[in-house]
């Protein structure tokens, strides 16, 4: 039986570990700690204490456009 494109899932894009998750955003693992640990990465947390990036909620959150404030 043939799969077709509804059956097959894509995999997952996750990175794991921080010397990883520095690289695919282009900045030094130092710069890359501090944005973890503060929490101002979006698509990164903490599992099982081993960081994991989600660079697709990343890009999502770094490319929407912002909303502007009435003053």
């Amino acid at each position: 039986m043939a799969e077709t494109s509804a059956n097959v899932t894509a995999p997952l894009d996750v990175v794991w570990g921080a010397p990883a998750i520095a690289a695919s955003i282009n900045r030094t693992e130092r710069a890359t700690y501090h944005m973890l640990e503060s929490g101002t990465l979006p698509g990164a947390k903490k599992i099982a204490g081993r960081w994991c990036f989600a660079p697709s909620v990343f890009y999502d959150a770094v490319t929407a456009p912002q909303e502007s404030v009435a003053a």
